[in-house]
């Protein structure tokens, strides 16, 4: 495990979030996709730290991961509304695959039939 890595890491997902929120404000309140791919960006990372540390800390990194997630699903659907049921139900097809332990590719999401 490699501290400085880490560091810089933690450092980048802070700025992401930073980020994330300056634009929510700088448009009073209305969602952008700069908003979305500041949180997406931050989402990668923190799945990265999980994946580098253990414990309560990697526990605490899939913990934000999951909130950057629904940050930018909550975002994507308001920018989007007549897709948002789509990504619902993809998203909570690759859950339930994901339960299941299904073998296909990460970017397969189809919904299981």
């Amino acid at each position: 495990m490699n501290i400085q890595n880490i560091n810089r890491l933690n450092n980048e997902y802070r700025a992401y979030i930073y980020e994330a929120e300056s634009h929510r404000i700088t448009r009073a309140g209305v969602a952008s996709r700069e908003e979305g791919l500041s949180y997406q960006r931050a989402a990668q990372i923190c799945g990265q730290l999980a994946s580098m540390t253990t414990g309560s800390e990697a526990q605490y990194w899939v913990d934000n991961q999951s909130r950057c997630e629904a940050k930018m699903r909550q975002i994507w659907a308001e920018l989007n509304p007549q897709g948002a049921g789509q990504g619902d139900a993809r998203c909570q097809a690759c859950r339930q695959a994901r339960r299941q332990k299904d073998r296909r590719s990460p970017g397969d999401c189809r919904p299981l039939v």
